[in-house]
């Protein structure tokens, strides 16, 4: 399915969930790409005025960590796999990797997931976050220790009433992804969608006689958007799941139930105000979904 592929590798934290992932979505021909993106405040203040000398410490920093990483190589050559590693002198990493990927022909990210706890995803940037906003190309976060069964189950949580301005266009694609996805790993694809029946906002601006009405309208809305949905695809009644609740409960419960270890999700790009709050469906989720979240952008998405 993807060409190139670039993966996303830590010089001081354990990359091995994220190379089984390439091994995996990788074919004959793909090639491969471990990046790491390094930087030592140290070096920067110690040449301050010596650009020469800043530009050979760093050089020789890259190099060192390059020789630290290049055991990564070893699963993908023992595969015949054509695989390179670069590592980059980068102080601003969100920044210097959307620049790399503006000038490369990657079509596919593979990123280990890193835990953060609320005030973090708040109030500090972290690449998960920025991958999510503002990569070009689909976006594989694996959670750490997931592994996939023989015939695993892939989850695309699905939303046919298109909320936060996502296009239609944009289910179909989640839908094709994860079909495309069991079949390769010989598993199945199910499609799920959640919606609260009155959304919290709500429940202060209805009576108790036109709670119940607003509740079915809101149901029978999604039900009906969902069949025409699935009026697209042969998909057997077992494998689509139409839920009731709030999704970061009904999802996360759902995998657990379904044992899936890869959910796939769109997401828009969001805007520069939202860089400091908690933004989209799929930001959200990072948190709480026990399996590997694969985010795609609707087509042309920048």
């Amino acid at each position: 399915m993807f060409n190139h592929i670039l993966v996303l590798v830590h010089h001081e934290k354990d990359n091995s969930d994220a190379i089984a992932r390439a091994l995996m979505f990788a074919g004959p021909d793909t090639d491969i790409t471990l990046l790491s993106l390094v930087y030592n405040r140290s070096l920067d203040v110690e040449y301050l005025f010596d650009k020469a000398g800043r530009d050979a410490a760093q050089q020789a920093f890259c190099q060192q960590h390059s020789k630290h990483l290049s055991h990564l190589l070893d699963d993908f050559k023992q595969k015949g796999l054509h695989c390179q590693l670069e590592v980059q002198w980068s102080k601003h990493k969100h920044l210097d990797l959307i620049a790399y990927l503006q000038g490369s022909h990657t079509d596919f990210i593979i990123k280990t997931q890193r835990e953060h706890n609320l005030l973090q995803r708040a109030f500090f940037s972290h690449n998960e976050w920025h991958l999510v906003r503002m990569s070009p190309v689909p976006v594989l976060l694996c959670k750490p220790g997931i592994t996939y069964p023989a015939q695993p189950v892939i989850t695309a949580a699905i939303d046919p009433c298109h909320g936060q301005d996502k296009p239609a266009s944009l289910d179909h694609k989640l839908a094709k992804t994860a079909m495309k996805l069991a079949a390769s790993f010989h598993g199945s694809a199910h499609f799920f969608h959640s919606y609260d029946p009155v959304p919290p906002s709500l429940l202060t601006d209805v009576d108790s006689m036109g709670y119940e009405d607003l509740s079915n309208s809101i149901r029978e809305h999604h039900q009906g958007a969902y069949r025409q949905f699935l009026s697209h695809y042969n998909m057997p009644a077992g494998q689509t799941h139409l839920l009731e609740g709030d999704i970061y409960i009904t999802l996360p419960e759902f995998i657990s139930q379904q044992h899936s270890p890869l959910t796939v999700m769109g997401a828009i790009s969001r805007s520069q105000l939202d860089q400091w709050l908690i933004g989209s469906t799929a930001e959200r989720l990072l948190e709480v979904l026990p399996c590997d979240l694969l985010i795609l952008k609707p087509d042309q998405a920048v």
